[in-house]
């Protein structure tokens, strides 16, 4: 999902108004064992989802397109 979006970006919070878009297995809780991730809840598919100041409509038809993106090829 995270690949095929156009707006959101993928990164840490740069302080700045854009929409990002980051895995927290891979961030915040990089240093958590495994186990302790498990058990809050933080898996490897968990995205975490900042809204900025995009214009919505723009936001939700590029999370729409990501989303469709995804589900097209799991199918």
């Amino acid at each position: 999902l995270v690949e095929r979006l156009t707006i959101a970006l993928h990164a840490a919070s740069l302080g700045g108004t854009e929409t990002l878009i980051v895995r927290p297995s891979v961030t915040a809780y990089a240093s958590v064992a495994p186990e302790e991730r498990r058990r809050l809840g933080v898996t490897d598919g968990l995205l975490r989802l900042s809204v900025g100041i995009e214009d919505p409509g723009e936001l939700a038809d590029d999370l729409r397109q990501g989303l469709d993106a995804v589900a097209s090829t799991a199918a």
